[in-house]
């Protein structure tokens, strides 16, 4: 055969073989943040952007996924031995992923997930029933992607935490609601609930710190339309689960997050981040910085805040880190509407 010939022939091999190396080449995807981005309420798709520190990678899932799309509206994202689970409320559906490659590996479905929790050998979701009366606290089978377990419970349950086999989930406040402003306690050994402990209107967040305590937010009860009626929003430290120590915050106040030493607690309220030490009996919290962020998250590796900002609530939103420390700050643009942050280590 020509020389010529063959020379041109492995040419257009070494075109196709690199074409499709760099095709298949992608981040790794298993440490960093993670920006869960609503997207448009209703309509469109949530997203998913990805940070590493330095620069920002918008549509991650879309990008390793053939365009494919999440669905609306994206929650909260958990990695799971070496998966990430991804909760897509309007979309009834938890999105299943490689944590390396972030490509798609199965789905469960879940009417309106919310929110996940896990400890070393049980994963769960937070899920709300169709009406917003009443929601369940669902086991996930990692491997088989099936739940296990639904456990009803009378009301909206939403954000959860986990220490050894206890589980706390805060439960929303609405008409109807046999559970009203209450933190849920079950025993993941029988996935049975054990407790109710009583705290402010519409609890919406919460945390554990370095002596074991819980640190919940409440936003407040709209008693429209005479706002007459409407209560405050509070925070509530939990001890031996009863509500040991609470303070009364402005209306919509939510969002917590704690630092990697346990002492210090950050939290959005009435256009300002603030600092609370757990140390603390006092309510006079220190400013950080303001601003009407939509979320907060705290990196602990780092120790630097996240707060996520909607700008129009329409297109892309913005991030701003600012080290509470020394208030350094950077930026970073994510997808619509920036609803909460993962930190994978």
């Amino acid at each position: 055969m020509n020389k010529l010939i063959i020379a041109s022939i492995c040419f257009i091999f070494t075109i196709l073989a690199c074409s499709k190396d760099e095709n298949s080449v992608s981040n790794n995807y298993a440490t960093g943040t993670f920006v869960v981005n609503e997207g448009p309420f209703q309509t469109g798709t949530g997203t998913i952007t990805y940070y590493d520190g330095t620069n920002a990678i918008q549509n991650v899932f879309e990008k390793e996924n053939n365009d494919n799309v999440l669905g609306n509206i994206a929650q909260s994202i958990i990695k799971f031995n070496d998966k990430y689970f991804i909760s897509i409320n309007n979309a009834n559906k938890i999105q299943i992923v490689n944590a390396k490659t972030f490509r798609a590996i199965g789905s469960i479905k879940v009417i309106l997930p919310r929110f996940f929790a896990a400890n070393n050998t049980k994963l769960y979701v937070s899920s709300w029933e169709l009406g917003l009366k009443s929601g369940a606290i669902n086991e996930i089978d990692p491997t088989n992607f099936k739940i296990i377990k639904s456990i009803t419970i009378n009301g909206p349950v939403d954000k959860m935490v986990i220490k050894n086999d206890v589980l706390y989930a805060t439960i929303g406040s609405s008409a109807g609601d046999v559970h009203p402003n209450h933190v849920i306690v079950l025993d993941t050994k029988t996935n049975t609930i054990t407790d109710t402990i009583s705290v402010g209107d519409n609890p919406n967040d919460l945390v554990f710190d370095k002596n074991n305590h819980i640190w919940v937010i409440c936003s407040h009860f709209g008693t429209w339309p005479d706002p007459n009626l409407a209560t405050a929003g509070s925070m509530h430290r939990i001890s031996g689960n009863t509500s040991v120590f609470n303070y009364t915050l402005p209306k919509d106040s939510k969002g917590i997050a704690i630092d990697e030493t346990g002492e210090y607690i950050y939290y959005l309220s009435d256009g300002k981040v603030m600092q609370h030490a757990v140390s603390s009996t006092s309510s006079a919290d220190k400013e950080i910085t303001t601003g009407y962020y939509y979320s907060i998250g705290l990196n602990k590796d780092t120790g630097e805040l996240f707060l996520g900002n909607p700008l129009d609530y329409q297109g892309a939103g913005k991030i701003d880190i600012i080290h509470p420390l020394t208030l350094k700050r950077k930026e970073f643009t994510s997808g619509i509407i920036p609803s909460s942050f993962y930190f994978s280590k």
